[in-house]
């Protein structure tokens, strides 16, 4: 978990999130800021934190981002498409990218596409970190 302040000499905030989240997808990054802005807001998210408060900051802020940082968003929310947890399945059961393109009518390239944005999609950088996130959010 890191509490990552948006201006810091040198890199700023955002940055070193998006650089932190390449080399530690697990990593959990909460931004804060003294002025916050909607752009700020979004680039702090597309670089990958979960989530943003504005100083100062009230402990019950705090916990309930913590929290919300740890167990993600409701678990009926998937982030992934019918098509993702279909690819999903198979890599589950084991299956080669062949494989799964015969089963599904699709090309390698295109199993190979879909399991790079799932593992975008779930922050993993594996099969197996992607069949331990999608079963503990209750999607396996």
């Amino acid at each position: 978990m890191v509490l990552m302040d948006i201006r810091m000499p040198g890199v700023n905030g955002i940055e070193c999130t998006a650089r932190l989240k390449r080399v530690m997808p697990r990593v959990k990054t909460i931004m804060m800021t003294g002025m916050p802005d909607a752009d700020s807001m979004q680039k702090s998210l597309d670089a990958g934190a979960e989530g943003y408060l504005t100083k100062p900051v009230a402990a019950d802020q705090c916990l309930a981002m913590l929290r919300f940082a740890f167990k993600g968003p409701a678990r009926d929310c998937s982030p992934l498409s019918q098509r993702d947890n279909e690819v999903m399945s198979y890599l589950e059961e084991g299956l080669l990218y062949k494989e799964i393109a015969d089963k599904m009518g699709i090309s390698y390239s295109a199993v190979h596409k879909h399991q790079h944005r799932i593992f975008l999609k779930l922050r993993v950088s594996n099969r197996a970190e992607a069949i331990r996130s999608r079963r503990a959010a209750g999607g396996g």
